[in-house]
């Protein structure tokens, strides 16, 4: 009888676990005032344009010091030295948002919220923004194991780092010396 009973439950849990897995993961249930689904994807076309607009800026500001006002044209508002644009996102709680900041020869560009599973797919829009603004691609090796790639326009090259933590991804474009 023991056994019968520990059986059904683990029968029951197993159940439990499929059902779970094999939940629909469009977002149709948006459309009846549900939650965005936990599987879709928090970034969109509308958030992609924006950032690699941003991207480009940032880098032009970089290489000659133009001021990221350029923006203003393509929906960011400007707030003291950073340029800011909030976007409907019907996949995220709340808007998404994008963040442009000069600081002292290099420049931070933030967008959020950005979830784990989208890191690989941000990171990919980058190099196309900066082939895109007049930029080439250049490889340098440091070892056998590892190079650098940088980005170079009009004998100026860019160093580009990326972080991520607390639903955001960070992009600093940096003057190489």
């Amino acid at each position: 009888m023991q056994k019968a009973v520990k059986n059904l439950s683990i029968a029951s849990i197993i159940s439990l676990l499929a059902a779970c897995a094999t939940a629909p993961t469009s977002t149709s249930d948006q459309t009846s005032g549900g939650a965005p689904s936990l599987r879709a994807s928090l970034v969109n076309t509308t958030v992609e344009n924006s950032f690699e607009n941003a991207i480009a800026a940032c880098a032009n500001y970089v290489v000659s010091g133009t001021a990221l006002s350029s923006l203003g044209s393509h929906g960011f508002q400007q707030s003291g030295t950073k340029q800011t644009i909030r976007l409907e996102n019907p996949n995220a709680l709340g808007n998404s948002k994008i963040v442009a900041v000069p600081r002292r020869g290099e420049c931070h560009v933030t967008t959020s919220p950005v979830a784990f599973r989208d890191i690989s797919t941000v990171t990919n829009w980058i190099e196309p923004a900066l082939i895109q603004a007049g930029f080439t691609k250049q490889i340098r090796p440091q070892n056998e194991h590892f190079a650098e790639i940088l980005f170079v326009k009009n004998g100026v090259t860019v160093d580009v780092r990326r972080s991520t933590g607390a639903g955001e991804f960070n992009v600093i474009l940096r003057r190489e010396q």
